[in-house]
C-alpha cells in the first residue's frame, strides 16, 4: 500500500515523491541452499515501509526508493531486517 503526489507538475516534467508500506512473500525455496536455509527458517510475510521519490522527464522515468524492513527475514534470533535501495529507469509508451 503506496500513496504519492506530484510536488511539480508541468507537461513535460512532472516531480513526486511516494512512501507506505509493503510486503514480500517466500513462495519456493530449492531443498537446502549453500547456507542452509530451507523454506521453514523464513518469516512470512515479510514487512517493509518504503519512502522514495520519482521524477518524468518527457517519456523518461526515474524513480529512487528505499525499503526499511520493519520485520526478520529469518527466524533466528540475529538482526535480519532488510534494506533495500532501488533505482528504476523506464520509458512511458
Amino acid at each position: 500500500l503506496v500513496y504519492g503526489f506530484y510536488v511539480i507538475k508541468y507537461p513535460l516534467y512532472k516531480h513526486r515523491v511516494f512512501g507506505g508500506i509493503t510486503t514480500t512473500v517466500v513462495g519456493k525455496v530449492r531443498g537446502e541452499n549453500t547456507f542452509g536455509f530451507g523454506k521453514d527458517m523464513y518469516q512470512n510475510p515479510g514487512w517493509s515501509m518504503t519512502l522514495g521519490s520519482g521524477m518524468d522527464i518527457a517519456f523518461f522515468t526515474l524513480d529512487f526508493k528505499y525499503d526499511l524492513g520493519l520485520r526478520k527475514i529469518y527466524k533466528e534470533v540475529a538482526r535480519t531486517q532488510s534494506h533495500e535501495i532501488s533505482l528504476i529507469l523506464g520509458f512511458v509508451f
